[in-house]
């Protein structure tokens, strides 16, 4: 669906009932660290993944579409990808994009994702990368739709991008396994000039 992402407030979402204006300001984080494997949430140290079954991402857009339309949801799960693809590439990048390249870093990275699996990055120029992906998770939890439906994933992509080059990366869906495609394509954008920080919390 490809919803516009920088044109809105990114701390204020349209207050539509309690739950929404009640978590309307709260940031979301996913962190990774060394850990083991304890009823569903893996613990180590201060550090907590907590893992969902990818059903639950068909029901968390149901769920905002309900509330919000489909073209706000598609908004609010790029943004949630966006802040899980940033904190998950600051706990493991740790300055390694330098030696392994923005390539080498991405696919490490994407892998503990669970996501779906990078089959291709190609360069396009030097502010648009485009990245094929097979397996997709998002994708294949939503079924058959009639355009590009991976928003949280795109999110994501776009999260690790920032953090590893450090500028504002937006991403769209060209190609969708939910289309009956056979594989989903992303195109990264880098916006020119802009360093990105990312947010405290």
């Amino acid at each position: 669906m490809n919803a516009p992402y920088f044109t809105r407030n990114e701390k204020k979402l349209p207050k539509q009932g309690n739950d929404i204006e009640k978590g309307s300001n709260r940031e979301f984080e996913l962190i990774r660290g060394k850990m083991m494997q304890e009823d569903g949430v893996r613990k180590g140290g201060l550090e907590t993944t907590i893992y969902m079954p990818k059903e639950a991402i068909k029901s968390l857009r149901l769920e905002l579409g309900n509330l919000l339309g489909d073209k706000l949801a598609a908004g609010v799960l790029f943004r949630f990808g966006f802040r899980c693809g940033e904190a998950l590439s600051e706990k493991k990048n740790r300055g390694e994009s330098t030696e392994k390249g923005m390539d080498g870093a991405l696919r490490e990275i994407w892998e503990q994702t669970g996501l779906g699996n990078i089959v291709n990055i190609t360069d396009i120029s030097e502010k648009e990368i485009e990245i094929e992906q097979e397996d997709s998770t998002e994708a294949n939890s939503i079924g058959r739709a009639s355009e590009p439906s991976c928003d949280y994933t795109r999110g994501y992509l776009a999260g690790i991008a920032s953090i590893l080059e450090k500028k504002k990366f937006y991403c769209v869906e060209t190609e969708c396994i939910s289309e009956g495609k056979k594989r989903c394509v992303f195109k990264l954008v880098m916006f020119p000039h802009r360093v990105y920080v990312p947010k405290k919390t």
